[in-house]
């Protein structure tokens, strides 16, 4: 066996592939992108615009000394005119948006016709799709569209409703940037109709392929769906994203080169069959890539990686060498020249950052990885045998390249979009690349045998089965404790340290020991397995109280042990949780019924262990079935109810339930468990802290004429900080030194309200809110608690 994992000496020499040029169109592009997310960020502002000129009166006179010295100032003319290029064109971009906001916040929604251009989400009391504006056939703009139903991609929609507009604020303001100008709340529908013409027939088509999907019936189907149509709502419905984001697999379902790449491949291998002439495959291939882009809703990285092979078939046709970089280049300042607002596209630039890497950096990180990819030597079994193995490992180890490239070079995006980095995307990547084919070539198979039943219906049987296996393996890899991890830092940062990194790598190109790839590896593996065993058997003493939106998680740790209390109303929690480094819950509190303390519960399932469920005394018989299932799915047995008086331990924090002290339903705020923590060690340090749930006033006000509670260090104030939260009589008795609300950023209700937030702070206490400070964390001292506060990603 040892045999057949050591490096032959023959094919440990690895040649280390020359440096790439560099085009210098790569820096005019880069030029237009700064200068267009410059002015668009800071709303044309004078202070940008003086920004703009001064830097373009710079270029102009580092033009004149490289006249002067070298007689050629092509490469910084063409910058200053890129910069001046894309400032004039985000310019002219935001006045127009300027304009439709004034248009729609003077003219009423019922004036104009919309028209949906991407597929609609479930959000929390509506459908939401964006849709382009129309008036008498002219188009004024793009809004987001909240209706009561879902409406298909294409529809046109006459309405009455509520314009909300983007241009103040921060609820919208990714929005407008990406050129939305505001929100259209539907209240009636007057009319809705399917779009006509070649768009409207790729449009039905997709409906009918859809509606032979039926993504909703498993994870395969979601997938092909997402790969084929663009369309994604199955795959959040079920619950697919942070598997696939844990993985760093995310982009297989955003439609971009890959899909085009396959579907192309597909019509060359069916045309050559055919005996047709180059210039004809080329144009059937753009034609139908070009349907496939149109059928996926006009995704921007689609859309980027179609013009590629419009420039690709066009520099065949006229018999000119391809330059796929120059090209890519050419294309991208093109599509942020016509649409500034491309430049804010997430997609856009994950694409961008993607395709540029590669090509850069791509053979570079190949070769680092064939330095270390292990070989069956030449007396390992038959010829064939050993051929077959070793080109698997180099097609496995060249995905591995490709993915670890991508990753990246995309850092300074993806971190700032998704707060997180995947280590296990690279692996998990490989191990995809078959499954990712396959489906995606079955779904083109779906297309174009739905009209034929029992074909179709054994290539959806193939679906499922290769879809399971293919999230079973997804699965089994996001559980791997540290296999992403959440990385906050600023924007700014990252792409400063990016830029520097990849430009010594470029200007050095040093060669690759092979040693340091595996040292480095090591050393990777250990730190993981260090940072897994501190926080999950090490972790310290304290109490936070996360920032999960209008509701409630506290977690509580001690060591190996940790109880969460309450579970926010949705799967926020599991942000939070990996915030916070946990990888166990002993045991899960929830506090009473409403959705926003027990909405998370399904969210846990399958995500995080846990060993049970608590709920006040009689609260059990009251739980909703899909809680009750949750419950059973995410523990094993049913929910156990705890009585007034009962203690429970997290570590060394010892917990007494004071409140209620019968039987209830848990429908109820005066239903909330609760609680009294005490803490104490060897060490000197101490907190006493107090858990309410929703409970206000009164029921703190019985707890404390029952002597059940007194003088503490740390009180979780009640129902979010509203007005009955607390009594000033019952803060002068508390006297907590740190008090935390949990509460939601802009809520409708107003939490915490004023007089809570008074009679607190002139109670002598420090007082928090989620909303403002983030995850607030309080430890126990030896002279008062200590408070430590973390924003989230936002």
């Amino acid at each position: 066996m040892s045999a057949c994992l050591k490096f032959a000496k023959s094919q440990r020499k690895v040649m280390k592939p020359q440096r790439p040029a560099v085009p210098p169109l790569l820096y005019v592009l880069i030029a237009a992108l700064v200068s267009a997310r410059l002015l668009l960020e800071q709303g044309c502002s004078h202070q940008a615009l003086l920004g703009i000129g001064l830097v373009c009166l710079g270029g102009a006179c580092l033009g004149v000394v490289c006249f002067v010295r070298h007689g050629s100032v092509v490469v910084v003319a063409m910058i200053v005119a890129s910069i001046l290029a894309s400032s004039f064109a985000a310019y002219i971009a935001y006045q127009g948006l300027l304009h439709s906001d004034e248009s729609f916040t003077r003219t009423a929604p019922s004036r104009y016709e919309y028209v949906l251009t991407s597929d609609m989400q479930k959000g929390e009391s509506s459908w939401k799709g964006t849709a382009d504006v129309y008036q008498d056939g002219q188009l004024q703009g793009s809004v987001l569209l909240l209706t009561g139903r879902e409406y298909d991609v294409g529809t046109h929609i006459q309405c009455i409703g509520r314009y909300r507009s983007y241009k103040e604020g921060e609820a919208g303001r990714k929005s407008w940037l990406q050129g939305i100008a505001g929100s259209v709340r539907v209240v009636k529908v007057v009319k809705a109709f399917e779009s006509k013409g070649v768009r409207g027939e790729i449009y039905r088509l997709r409906k009918e392929i859809l509606k032979t999907l039926e993504p909703a019936q498993s994870a395969g189907r979601a997938l092909v769906a997402g790969c084929v149509c663009g369309y994604r709502e199955a795959y959040r419905e079920l619950k697919l994203q942070r598997p696939f984001m844990y993985c760093g697999l995310s982009h297989l379902v955003s439609v971009s080169g890959s899909h085009l790449a396959l579907l192309a491949l597909l019509l060359e291998l069916i045309l050559k069959r055919l005996f047709m002439r180059p210039l004809a495959r080329n144009a059937v291939k753009l034609c139908a890539t070009g349907c496939f882009v149109v059928l996926c809703g006009f995704p921007v990285s689609a859309l980027r990686a179609w013009l590629l092979v419009v420039a690709s078939c066009g520099s065949e046709a006229v018999g000119r060498r391809k330059n796929s970089l120059t090209s890519s280049c050419v294309i991208a300042l093109v599509m942020v020249l016509l649409h500034p607002q491309t430049c804010e596209s997430v997609s856009f630039l994950l694409s961008l950052c993607s395709v540029f890497g590669l090509m850069l950096y791509g053979s570079y990180i190949r070769y680092g990885v064939r330095l270390v990819t292990p070989r069956l030597p030449l007396s390992s079994g038959p010829a064939g045998f050993r051929k077959a193995c070793n080109t698997l490992l180099k097609i496995e180890g060249d995905t591995i390249a490709a993915s670890l490239t991508a990753q990246l070079v995309t850092l300074p995006v993806s971190i700032a979009v998704f707060g997180q980095f995947s280590l296990i995307a690279p692996l998990a990547n490989a191990l995809a690349v078959s499954f990712f084919s396959a489906l995606v070539v079955l779904g083109f198979l779906v297309c174009a045998t739905m009209k034929i039943p029992g074909v179709c219906a054994v290539v959806l049987g193939c679906i499922d089965i290769i879809g399971a296996a293919f999230y079973f393996i997804v699965q089994a890899l996001a559980h791997i404790p540290v296999a992403s991890v959440a990385v906050e830092a600023p924007s700014s940062l990252l792409w400063a340290v990016s830029c520097i990194v990849s430009a010594l790598v470029l200007v050095w190109w040093p060669s690759i020991r092979p040693r340091v790839i595996l040292v480095g590896t090591v050393c990777v593996v250990l730190s993981c397995a260090c940072y897994f065993v501190r926080w999950r058997y090490f972790a310290p003493a304290r109490i936070c109280v996360m920032d999960i939106g209008q509701g409630d998680a506290i977690l509580v740790t001690d060591g190996a042990s940790s109880m969460l209390i309450d579970t926010s109303p949705d799967e926020a929690v599991l942000d939070a949780l990996q915030r916070q480094h946990v990888f166990h819950i002993d045991s899960v509190l929830l506090t009473h019924l409403d959705m926003d303390h027990v909405g998370g519960v399904d969210d846990l399932v399958g995500q995080i262990p846990c060993e049970e469920v608590i709920v006040a005394h009689g609260v059990n018989a009251h739980e909703q079935k899909w809680l009750k299932t949750a419950i059973m799915q995410l523990t094993g047995k049913a929910s156990r109810e705890v009585v007034y008086k009962e203690k429970l331990s997290v570590g060394r924090f010892h917990m007494n339930v004071i409140s209620p002290v019968g039987e209830v339903t848990g429908n109820e705020n005066t239903d909330s468990i609760e609680m009294l923590a005490s803490y104490h060690d060897s060490a000197g340090n101490s907190l006493n802290a107090l858990f309410t749930g929703d409970a206000e006033e009164d029921r703190t006000g019985e707890a404390l004429r029952r002597g059940d509670v007194g003088d503490i260090d740390f009180l979780k104030v009640g129902h979010h900080g509203s007005a009955r939260s607390i009594t000033s009589a019952q803060a002068h008795v508390l006297k907590p030194e740190v008090a935390v609300a949990s509460a939601g950023k802009n809520n409708k209700f107003g939490h915490p309200k004023p007089q809570c937030v008074a009679t607190l702070e002139e109670s002598g206490s420090a007082f928090y809110c989620t909303k403002d400070d983030g995850d607030v964390t309080v430890g126990p001292g030896r002279d008062g608690p200590r408070v430590r506060t973390q924003h989230k990603h936002r």
